[in-house]
């Protein structure tokens, strides 16, 4: 496991020289982790990748007053190679979202302790669900972790196919810029060859380029083509 500093983006959201200050919230949950590999922390990947994203931190102990102390973690590379093991297999957790410089292990107050930064899920990977049901859905709320109502899980799944489909229609105008851009024109059977759409798929994209004053046909019937709408001038 390579040893990386915290990312930028993140820096501002902890200074462990002031970990004692802290308590679990929205971004933020602690695991003492001493009895080795703690699976409870499934359930908060989920909750951070479909709310904010946050940090999970091992050797760290929640006090009665709510406050963090840490303990030394006798082996925390170790946890973090088991996570990474276990975050890559679909049946643990639907997506993984987690890059390299996302796990690292860090000393605090002379103890050793493991840092997994939990990245906040795209619309189109969300839902993020754990142990292959999609019923185990959940989301943070302050600091617990909470699962989605059946309702809940549906509004996101539709959010997510309407976030996919946005996605490919935008790849595929912008694959029909660049092919007009590059040839004088094109017909919607050739473009359809090229993309490995439907013909009917092609002239939707054309219709939309030819709303905006994009595209223009040339001719007219079987043999119409398309070109880029040239700027007078």
């Amino acid at each position: 496991m390579q040893k990386v500093g915290i990312e930028k983006e993140n820096r501002a959201l902890l200074d462990f020289t002031r970990i004692c200050e802290y308590t679990e919230n929205n971004r933020v949950e602690a695991k003492t982790a001493l009895g080795g590999f703690p699976e409870s922390l499934w359930e908060t990947y989920s909750a951070f990748a479909n709310t904010m994203g946050g940090y999970i931190l091992l050797g760290v102990t929640e006090n009665p007053d709510k406050t963090f102390s840490t303990v030394d973690l006798p082996d925390a590379e170790k946890l973090l190679a088991e996570f990474y093991v276990k975050v890559n297999d679909p049946k643990r957790v639907s997506v993984n979202l987690i890059r390299n410089r996302d796990l690292y292990t860090a000393t605090v107050n002379g103890n050793h302790i493991a840092v997994i930064y939990v990245p906040r899920a795209t619309r189109e990977q969300r839902p993020v669900y754990v142990d292959g049901d999609i019923h185990n859905t959940f989301i943070r709320n302050g600091e617990g972790d909470i699962r989605l109502s059946e309702e809940q899980i549906q509004k996101m799944v539709r959010e997510r196919e309407e976030a996919r489909k946005l996605s490919d229609s935008m790849r595929y105008m912008g694959a029909i810029t660049v092919w007009l851009t590059d040839h004088a024109s094109a017909s919607a059977r050739e473009l359809a060859k090229k993309l490995e759409l439907s013909t009917s798929q092609v002239r939707r994209y054309l219709n939309r380029f030819m709303a905006k004053g994009v595209v223009e046909k040339q001719g007219n019937g079987p043999a119409v083509r398309y070109r880029l709408k040239r700027k007078p001038g």
